[in-house]
């Protein structure tokens, strides 16, 4: 085989593995997107006049949405490490540090709605 007919092999690959990286990044973002528009729409809800009810789905959905984040961020982060591994792609090592902070960056949120929970049920005991 000639160095020629490899780096063709190589090119059609990279594209498949590169749509696949930035779908998991696009998924990422948009659970990040979807916590923001909770976050706002609990910080409207007594001008919007929600009830208990609606502001206590409106939560649940921030707890997936930073699960959804945490999931999307570390599974592109492996992505990047198992590619490395396999040779299928030259991965930069400042971009697997990125991810890597974005990865443990994201379990903040889910964090934050924990502790959260546990004041409140202190608050009602």
């Amino acid at each position: 085989m000639e160095p020629s007919e490899k780096s063709v092999s190589q090119d059609k690959n990279a594209d498949g593995i590169k749509s696949i990286r930035r779908i998991f990044a696009l998924a990422a973002l948009a659970s990040l997107a979807f916590m923001i528009l909770c976050v706002a729409l609990m910080a409207s809800s007594r001008a919007l006049r929600f009830d208990q009810k609606v502001n206590q789905v409106i939560f649940e959905c921030l707890f997936y949405g930073g699960l959804g984040f945490f999931v999307t961020s570390s599974a592109r982060f492996c992505l990047d490490i198992m590619y490395g591994i396999f040779g299928l792609l030259q991965v930069k090592i400042t971009e697997l540090l990125a991810w890597l902070a974005l990865s443990i960056f994201s379990l903040v949120p889910i964090a934050a709605m924990y502790a959260f929970l546990r004041l409140a049920a202190g608050f009602q005991a």
